[in-house]
């Protein structure tokens, strides 16, 4: 933006005149910026669907710890300069609820699984099927943290209709 306005602005004509100029190189630095955001939004966007798509067919045929290091790179893409806060917000909520399944699919779940699926419950505590699992697998543990106290009541408040999720919760209070 910078070259094409010094190659521009000597056309104007107005040697003494700072409007015309400033107005010309602000709406060409705007343009730039935009151009240059959404040119990276898509490049993010294309580069993330076939690192989901892969995660998911590792995940289906059973090779977890690939999908979870395309989980990863898909992640570290997000983390990147190249997304705007709005778009990343988007693109993480999706992510988020891919790992927090597939974390919750896992038999033996690490810590990581506990806290992808405990963050997306916090976001989520009305996805059924994550807080069930969620709540079995807590079931087991004989202490709890205030925060995942807060989380499971949170849980039932949202989702008082649904005897399995209500049983779980019973048994463990």
């Amino acid at each position: 933006a910078f070259a094409l306005s010094l190659v521009l602005l000597p056309q104007t004509g107005e040697a003494f005149s700072l409007t015309k100029p400033l107005l010309f190189f602000s709406l060409l630095f705007g343009a730039a910026f935009a151009g240059i955001g959404w040119l990276t939004d898509r490049i993010v966007r294309i580069q993330l669907r076939p690192l989901l798509r892969e995660a998911g067919i590792l995940e289906r045929g059973g090779m977890g710890l690939e999908a979870e290091r395309a989980f990863d790179n898909a992640l570290a893409l997000l983390d990147s300069f190249m997304v705007s806060p709005r778009r990343r917000r988007h693109y993480l909520q999706i992510l988020g609820e891919r790992m927090a399944r597939f974390y919750a699919a896992q038999a033996e779940k690490s810590d990581r699984a506990f806290k992808w699926i405990t963050r997306y419950l916090h976001v989520r505590p009305g996805d059924g099927a994550i807080a069930e699992i969620w709540l079995r697998d807590m079931e087991s543990q004989s202490t709890w943290t205030k925060a995942q106290q807060d989380l499971a009541a949170r849980i039932g408040e949202v989702r008082k209709e649904d005897r399995p999720i209500q049983s779980t919760l019973a048994r463990i209070y």
